[in-house]
């Protein structure tokens, strides 16, 4: 009797571990995926547009200084970056 209960010990751990495994990859799949929508949505609002030049890119680049040729850049000093602003 004890034999047989010594025999199922490690197929019951090998299951036990296998199945924590799953749960963990699954977490791991789910944030992904999650991750994987947020970026595709980023690059679908990134593309150009028919027009030529994104909105959006065009904004993002506008926030971080950059400028048209010919247009004039103008600095102002001592006003604090608002909040979620793009690092440029």
């Amino acid at each position: 009797m004890l034999l047989m209960a010594a025999l199922y010990v490690s197929p019951v751990q090998k299951y036990l571990h296998a199945e924590q495994q799953v749960r963990n990859e699954r977490a791991t799949l789910a944030r992904l995926t999650q991750q994987n929508q947020t970026l595709r949505t980023t690059v679908a609002r990134l593309q150009p547009t028919t027009h030529g030049a994104n909105s959006a890119i065009v904004a993002i680049a506008r926030q971080c200084g950059w400028v048209y040729p010919g247009e004039r850049t103008i600095v102002i000093t001592g006003v604090a970056p608002t909040p979620g602003s793009p690092t440029c």
